[in-house]
């Protein structure tokens, strides 16, 4: 528990998005920000209504000032900011680049809290790209912040490992939840000069891109361990997809298996319905799919769709066009 006595400066949070969210909660159980930034209200849902995000509803339930600013390139955003008078920034998933002029702002510069092992996956989308690298584990980091992304100096880390069935769904709120106990954990002795990071080695990094709702859909070439990969890694978006006669089918749970037909069948061959699901022939291998959502309806066991639509038993599913 930090308290006043250890750190009794202005801290301002930047953050949004389920991470931002989730880190909040923490940081915000140990001490409470002097002003919280994050993305302006966006329209949402079939009616498209102004909706307000976790990282603002959290800043108004605790009475703390919520800042909205659609970025840092007019003067005024950064005014409204410089008028917090900033100790620490702590950014955390906030979704834009810093500008120097903002991160010149706090007194004792800027912490950003990331989703991965630092200098590994860098970038945008680092939870999921551990689970698409087939990493055994990840981790968080606390880093100084430079005006290059993701490659400011190493506060503390710390590692967890990635289970055979996590998704970016599972991972995200548990990393956010450890990175914000790292910061906590760290902050007292960081503030006081008793730290010294630590430079990332540039030989060893790697960097994540922006996921695309194009990538969920399965290539039924690849393995059944990556395309497994792929499932977990898109899940909760944009969701892993295929098409059987035109109809998406979204995939949300599998296991790869070593079984295959690959003698008789095809890539996306589907090779037979059990109670586990629908087993389809791949590249390498086969992959169960253990649930799945057609297009406009709901989500549920591959198993209670195949009984509805017995035509899928023997049905070549459909990846990319080649």
């Amino acid at each position: 528990m930090i308290t006043d006595t250890e750190f009794s400066g202005r801290i301002v949070y930047m953050g949004s998005g389920p991470f931002g969210a989730e880190a909040l909660k923490v940081i915000g159980g140990h001490l409470l920000p002097a002003g919280i930034v994050t993305q302006p209200d966006r329209a949402a849902g079939r009616g498209r209504r102004l909706e307000r995000g976790a990282v603002a509803r959290w800043g108004d339930e605790h009475g703390v000032r919520v800042l909205q600013p659609e970025g840092f390139r007019e003067p005024a955003a950064i005014q409204e900011l410089a008028a917090e008078s900033i100790d620490i920034l702590i950014v955390a998933s906030y979704g834009r680049l810093l500008p120097a002029t903002v991160l010149a702002l706090p007194h004792q510069g800027c912490l950003n809290l990331h989703p991965s092992l630092l200098p590994r996956h860098r970038g945008p989308s680092p939870i999921p790209a551990a689970i698409l690298a087939g990493d055994s584990e990840t981790g968080v980091t606390v880093m100084e912040m430079v005006m290059r992304m993701d490659a400011g100096p190493i506060v503390a880390q710390r590692s967890l490992p990635i289970g055979p069935e996590d998704t970016t769904e599972s991972l995200t709120p548990m990393l956010a939840r450890a990175n914000a106990q790292l910061l906590v954990d760290v902050l007292p002795e960081w503030t006081r000069g008793h730290v010294s990071p630590r430079s990332q080695d540039e030989t060893r990094a790697t960097f994540s891109r922006m996921i695309t709702k194009e990538d969920g859909l399965l290539d039924w070439t690849k393995s059944s361990a990556d395309l497994d990969r792929e499932v977990r890694a898109y899940n909760p978006w944009p969701v892993a997809y295929t098409y059987w006669g035109g109809v998406r089918l979204r995939i949300f749970r599998s296991r790869p298996v070593d079984q295959t037909d690959a003698a008789r069948s095809r890539p996306g061959q589907v090779l037979g319905c059990g109670p586990d699901g629908l087993l389809i022939q791949t590249g390498t291998g086969s992959l169960i799919i253990n649930e799945l959502q057609p297009e406009g309806g709901r989500r549920m066991p591959a198993s209670a769709f195949a009984a509805g639509h017995p035509g899928i038993s023997t049905a070549e599913l459909q990846g990319p066009s080649r």
